[in-house]
């Protein structure tokens, strides 16, 4: 939680205690993704760190458009073992939200397994293009280089 110096209540922190932190950016076409982003890393011995990525993923989805999504990333396994490394490789990832059939915005959950545990990362997108009106929604698997 952190003080707002605009609010009389504390605010929740929504990166509180997060390994890491992503933005991205890219193309979306029902399913198949590819974006390009950076990490900045947040704990463990690679904390400082800004690392550029780029994702290639194929899967489902009521979208075709433009998105940008920022987020946060946990490491279920101890913090010692926990390396800027783990958060490249293959990946699973869900998203759903609510659309007006141009632009919508959507929660994003993806997940892999990696030595250790696992690395968890939850965000927000917002796009521009077509999809369905009212719900829209998708899932992919993909790798993160």
């Amino acid at each position: 939680m952190l003080p707002s110096p605009f609010l009389p209540y504390f605010v929740v922190n929504p990166f509180f205690m997060a390994e890491a932190v992503y933005i991205d950016a890219g193309v979306l076409i029902a399913g198949a993704e590819t974006d390009i982003g950076f990490f900045v890393i947040l704990a463990g011995s690679d904390a400082g760190m800004i690392l550029p990525f780029t994702e290639v993923a194929g899967g489902g989805a009521s979208e075709i458009g433009l998105g940008v999504e920022l987020g946060r990333i946990d490491f279920t396994g101890p913090i010692e073992r926990y390396k800027a490394n783990l958060l490249f490789g293959p990946r699973w990832k869900v998203w759903l939200g609510p659309s007006t059939g141009i632009f919508g915005i959507s929660g994003a959950i993806f997940t892999s397994e990696v030595k250790g545990g696992y690395i968890i990362g939850a965000g927000i997108q917002l796009g521009v293009g077509h999809s369905t009106p009212i719900i829209s929604g998708g899932f992919n698997y993909g790798e993160v280089k």
